[in-house]
């Protein structure tokens, strides 16, 4: 049975925000050191389309170097202000990295995060599969063409796909 003492830091620990101060909204970029405040955001998702979160932030690092930027991981958090333990996270890849403007004190960025799939757009390929269903097609060419692996991606599928004779991928987009 957990004593007082310990049932009370449990729930000190959950009623904790998982953002520090009144900030609602954390982007955090992978080897990025730069402390990043996120200033506003759009995000738009779509059926059939990868999902963009434009972000806006500020930081007192003046030159933030593109490549530090540019197909990093990141992570955007959003917290709803009325309840603290309700946190979305949107995992992706920057893909868009604009300095916006400078002040004295900070600089202002924009980003576009987006899945790593929309890194798959910018390919074109042509490739002959012979006796492969669907799923297997999409297997074969994310782990073999963009090495995906292990859990990048996961399908699941609620009825089984016919093994098609032959299909032509002829100057397309893996996307």
């Amino acid at each position: 049975m957990m004593d007082r003492k310990m049932l009370r830091a449990r729930q000190l620990q959950a009623s904790k925000p998982v953002l520090p101060g009144h900030a609602r909204y954390r982007l955090e970029i992978r080897r990025c050191n730069a402390e990043l405040e996120v200033f506003s955001f759009t995000g738009e998702e779509r059926l059939c389309a990868p999902y963009c979160y434009t972000i806006d932030f500020t930081s007192p690092t003046r030159d933030i170097d593109p490549e530090a930027m540019l197909n990093k991981s990141a992570t955007f958090i959003l917290q709803a202000p009325e309840n603290p333990e309700q946190v979305r996270k949107v995992h992706g890849v920057i893909t868009r990295f604009n300095r916006l403007a400078a002040s004295a004190d900070e600089t202002r960025y924009q980003v576009c995060l987006e899945p790593y799939l929309a890194l798959l757009r910018h390919t074109r390929r042509s490739g002959i599969y012979q006796h492969q269903s669907v799923p297997e097609i999409v297997e074969k060419i994310l782990r073999e063409r963009h090495e995906f692996r292990g859990q990048d991606f996961l399908f699941t599928l609620v009825r089984d796909y016919p093994k098609r004779e032959l299909v032509v991928q002829w100057q397309e987009s893996d996307l």
